[in-house]
């Protein structure tokens, strides 16, 4: 299987899994969320970072939605730029920001989880 095929399937694999996943933001977390700012109640946040399911979820949803993003990009480059080290300085660059911007959002909801756990 050449690199080619590789990422037009993982591209898609990536938004097959995402789908429910957006669903359950949008339908779950996202109401739960709201509800809990606009009533003032830090309980109500609190309830929803103290489960491991929502902890995994999230992570889950934060790493494949940043990695398809990835992916297109990656793939929407190798079409356009026609300068080889121009393209690998790119790809270098987004994919530092990806990386970052994985650890940051799982290490910012590992940090919200312990906190709830500890209060």
């Amino acid at each position: 299987m050449n690199r080619a095929t590789l990422n037009y399937l993982l591209q898609r694999s990536t938004a097959a899994l995402l789908l429910p996943l957006t669903l359950w933001l949008m339908f779950y977390v996202m109401p739960t969320i709201i509800s809990g700012i606009l009533l003032f109640k830090r309980e109500v946040i609190s309830i929803f970072f103290q489960s491991t399911t929502n902890i995994i979820l999230l992570m889950l949803f934060i790493f494949l939605s940043l990695y398809h993003g990835f992916l297109g990009i990656i793939s929407i480059i190798k079409d356009y730029v026609n300068c080889e080290t121009t393209r690998k300085i790119i790809t270098l660059i987004i994919a530092f920001t990806t990386i970052f911007s994985v650890l940051a959002g799982t290490t910012m909801i590992i940090d919200q989880h312990i906190l709830t756990l500890m209060s």
